[in-house]
């Protein structure tokens, strides 16, 4: 059993950084990835129709949330319209740690206390377990080649709370002596609202141009990593100091091509999102609390099978390499906080997306899809990713719209990520397995108006 011995601290270790201080800072970067899926820091498509697709269809143009996932199709839309909506996503995390072995662990060992850990988030915006996401958007079709709109829409919903209900007889003096890494309830909350003006041009009948700037806010909270703060080069701005927030930018632009009579092509791109510093976390994230967005792009093709049923398969690369917070190996040589200071060690990561549109008659239209992402960590890094949302691969969707008179009309999708388990080694004591369960429903409820 544990012989209760405190574990050296950061400051105890001085500048070499032992064992235990790596993987620790591994396990850092999970936390502050919490909220990320497969397809990255954005939810599987932005609007109803989209996300009833799997995220499938950057090259249609549905209602006014399709601005959102293309500014191309704002002057593929009819006349004047609006859409309001919001996503309820109930995310199923949980941390399932084995029994540890009855010697006393090695020195630098990190072992765990075995038992279920389930997550139980408590932040503003959800209730029960079930995160509410809004979303919004009109579009204006100002002459045959030019429209102009603005989407509102956000990203999160996959906060972990693990919360210390228990004593943890692996805790030493000098800690709290309860939680998963004896500092009390062990937690991540992150969100981000995006603000996007668009504007589109047709050029050609075949042709659909959009341009979009993006302003975005950002929020953080980190709990519950005391154990660490000798890591960082500003340990004061590390963790517990509440939510802190950024601003950032970006550019997203987009094109829509009849490339065949039935056959539409569709291409977005969206530049990294430059983010302010997170002047309460600056001893936490490199370059002193940046939390930049990765730069991604989407490819698709829509084919209408006849004028009823369409079919969507897209492609979406997300370049998480190429950001710091996300690309920078967990071990880097620097402190925590430094330019080049540990990241999540992420690489690039791939989704396929696959829907379908079925207009059964005027009034009811349905859908569905499939999206066939990659989980971003293997077995032997379940250590470094406890209450990370990173294992999520696979998500399947269902979605109907019914019009309600002339000009009005209901969204309505169900999407289920099946749970998926991903089991590992202790990485300080690989005797003690410790399993990564996540799986979850979202249910996007939406309301819009054509003029």
């Amino acid at each position: 059993m544990p012989d209760g011995r405190s574990p050296p601290s950061g400051r105890e270790q001085g500048g070499d950084m032992g064992i235990r201080g790596r993987l620790l800072l591994g396990l850092l970067a999970g936390l502050a990835a919490g909220q990320v899926q497969a397809t990255g820091y954005f939810l599987n498509g932005a609007g109803a129709s989209a996300r009833g697709m799997a995220g499938a269809g950057v090259a249609l143009a549905e209602d006014a949330m399709s601005i959102a996932n293309n500014p191309a199709a704002a002057v593929g839309l009819s006349g004047r319209q609006w859409q309001i909506g919001s996503i309820f996503l109930h995310p199923r995390p949980k941390v399932i740690v084995g029994e540890q072995p009855q010697e006393a662990p090695p020195p630098g060992a990190i072992p765990l206390r075995p038992g279920i850990y389930s997550s139980r988030p408590e932040v503003a915006t959800q209730a029960g377990g079930t995160f509410a996401i809004p979303f919004g958007a009109i579009s204006w079709r100002l002459n045959e080649r030019w429209a102009v709109g603005l989407s509102v829409y956000g990203n999160g919903g996959l906060n972990s709370t693990f919360r210390a209900n228990a004593p943890n007889p692996n805790c030493g003096p000098g800690t709290r002596g309860e939680g998963l890494l004896c500092g009390g309830t062990l937690s991540s909350d992150i969100g981000q609202t995006f603000i996007s003006p668009t504007v589109a041009w047709q050029p050609l009948s075949w042709l659909r141009l959009g341009l979009a700037p993006q302003i975005v806010w950002q929020s953080l909270e980190i709990q519950g990593f005391e154990l660490l703060a000798g890591q960082s080069n500003d340990p004061d701005n590390f963790t517990n100091n509440g939510h802190d927030h950024a601003l950032g930018y970006a550019l997203m632009g987009g094109l829509q091509i009849n490339i065949l009579d039935k056959v539409q092509f569709g291409l977005v791109a969206q530049t990294k999102t430059e983010m302010d510093e997170f002047d309460d976390y600056a001893g936490l994230l490199p370059e002193q609390g940046k939390l930049d967005i990765a730069p991604y792009f989407q490819a698709g093709l829509a084919w209408d099978v006849s004028s009823r049923l369409t079919f969507a398969v897209d492609f979406q690369r997300i370049y998480f390499g190429s950001v710091s917070a996300t690309g920078n190996d967990v071990v880097t040589g620097e402190p925590y906080g430094a330019d080049n200071g540990p990241g999540f060690g992420w690489g690039d990561t791939k989704t396929w997306k696959f829907g379908f549109r079925y207009r059964a008659n005027d009034d009811w239209t349905f859908r569905g899809g499939y999206a066939d992402g990659r989980s971003q960590i293997e077995s032997d890094e379940v250590f470094y990713n406890l209450v990370s949302g990173s294992i999520l691969a696979d998500r399947f969707d269902i979605g109907v719209t019914r019009r309600v008179g002339e000009k009005t009309y209901l969204d309505a999708t169900l999407g289920y990520f099946p749970d998926q388990q991903l089991t590992g080694p202790n990485a300080t004591l690989p005797e003690q397995e410790i399993t990564l369960s996540l799986g979850g429903v979202a249910v996007d409820l939406g309301i819009g108006r054509r003029f």
